[in-house]
């Protein structure tokens, strides 16, 4: 058998569970994890703030918008590698996902952003 052949059949066994570097040394694994979203209230100024939990040091973020649950219009309204994001409107749908070195994490849980009126 030559060399490259058991090179190819070795990356066929374990090369789905390699472990990618980033450049400042802590690994990400290999599926990426998917994002938890979650929304919250009570940013400065009124408004919503959206947060998502760490998928892994490196990665970075795209976060979907969408005036219905199913997401057949999405709307790409933040994509970079901060974990939050301010909003000034709601009663939308939001989900978000993460990526690294070309790979994507399956999307996140589905929030909505509710405006609610309250009587003083």
């Amino acid at each position: 058998m030559k060399l490259s052949s058991i090179f190819l059949i070795m990356f066929l066994l374990v090369g789905c569970n390699l472990e990618k570097e980033t450049p400042t040394g802590v690994q990400v694994t290999h599926p990426i994890q998917s994002p938890q979203l979650s929304v919250g209230i009570g940013i400065e100024g009124g408004g919503w703030r959206l947060s998502w939990s760490n998928s892994g040091d490196g990665c970075n973020y795209e976060l979907e918008e969408n005036g219905s649950d199913d997401f057949s219009f999405p709307f790409l309204i933040y994509q970079g590698n901060d974990r939050y994001l301010a909003l000034k409107t709601g009663g939308m749908f939001y989900r978000v996902r993460a990526s690294f070195g070309g790979e994507k994490s399956e999307w996140s849980n589905i929030v909505q952003a509710h405006l609610t009126l309250i009587k003083e």
